[in-house]
Order: C-alpha cells, then structure tokens, then sequence
C-alpha cells in the first residue's frame, strides 16, 4: 500500500520506475534487433551457399532424369522384343499342333474308310453276284462322300475351335496340304472303283 501511495505521488520515485521501464523496452529492442540481424546474416550465408552450389545440383538432377529415361527406353525395347518373340514363338506352335492334330484325324479317318471298303469288297466280291455290283458301287461312293464329308466338318470344327487370329501364311499352308490331301485320297477312292469294275468283268 505504501508503494502504490508514492507511486501515485508526482514523485522522483515515480520518475525513476519510468527510466527503468523504458531501459528495459530499449534493452529489449535492442537484443531483438541484434537477434533479427544475425538471422538475416545467416539467411544471406545460406542463400549465397545454395547460390553457389545450385547449378551443379540442377546439371546433376538434370543428368539423373536423362539417364533414367534412357534406361527407361532400353527396359521398354527389350520388354517389346520379348513379348513379339513370345507371341511369334505362341503363334507358331498353336499352327503346329493344329495342322498336327487335324492330318493325323483325316488319316486315321481315311485308314478307317479304306479298311472299311476293302472288307466290304472283299465280303461283296466273296459272298454277291453280279447283280449287286450297283449296290457295291453305290454304298463304295456314298461312303466316300461320306469320308470326304466328314473331313470336311472335322476341317470346320478345328478352324472354329481355333484361334482367328493365325498367321496367314500358315492357313495358306494348312489350305494347300488339306487340298493335296482330299486330291489323293478321291484318287484312290477311283482306283478302287476301277479295279472292281475291272475285277467283276474280267471274271467269269
């Protein structure tokens, strides 16, 4: 109580406090200012510093990023020339292993169909008269249309069953033997025809 009754006072006392306040305020501004000054020389130091050292750490980012994308490319080119030899090598086999599978179909078919007409010749040409060459004739070419049919949709059911997507040059083969195949095997089916023709003449 008594402080603040000489405070209240227009006294020396009072005088003095102020002094002290406002020394202290200026002490203050000044350690601020000193404090603000060596932030700013540091922030200079470090500026010139990155300055300094700033081109060589772009030529440096800038020769990362361009060796990246060359490795990048060489990664991209050896990526496609793996997956077209894949897809040659694919293509290939699938073509192999369907003209494989349809032959060895049409020539177990047409040993089948040959086997079946030698029997029945041989039964026919045994067992018959003369009187049923024509039967014989007519069952021998309705089981060669017959044969011939059924190679034709055993053909049609592969070429479905397989992809569409198939090299033209191997369905251009694949065409050709079919062709060569069916030629043959009408050949022979009129080399039968003629020798029993032949054979029920020639006999007696």
């Amino acid at each position: 109580m008594c402080s603040n009754f000489l405070l209240r006072m227009n006294t020396p006392l009072r005088l003095v406090m102020h002094r002290k306040h406002i020394h202290r305020i200026i002490s203050t501004l000044q350690q601020l200012n000193r404090n603000m000054l060596s932030m700013l020389a540091n922030f200079i130091l470090l500026s010139e510093k990155v300055i300094r050292f700033l081109p060589v750490v772009v030529i440096a980012v800038v020769c990362c990023c361009l060796l990246l994308s060359v490795v990048a490319v060489c990664c991209c080119l050896v990526l496609l020339c793996c997956c077209l030899l894949l897809s040659d090598v694919v293509v290939c086999c699938h073509c192999l292993l369907l003209f494989a599978v349809v032959r060895c179909c049409c020539l177990l078919l047409s040993d089948v169909v040959c086997c079946c007409l030698m029997l029945l010749f041989v039964v026919i040409f045994c067992c018959c008269l003369l009187l049923f060459v024509v039967a014989f004739c007519c069952c021998l070419m309705l089981l060669s249309v017959v044969a011939f049919c059924c190679c034709l949709v055993l053909l049609c059911c592969c070429l479905l069953l397989s992809d569409v997507v198939v090299c033209c040059h191997c369905l251009l083969l694949f065409a050709v033997v079919r062709c060569c195949f069916l030629l043959l095997s009408g050949v022979v089916v009129c080399c039968c025809l003629v020798l029993l023709f032949v054979v029920v003449i020639v006999t007696p």
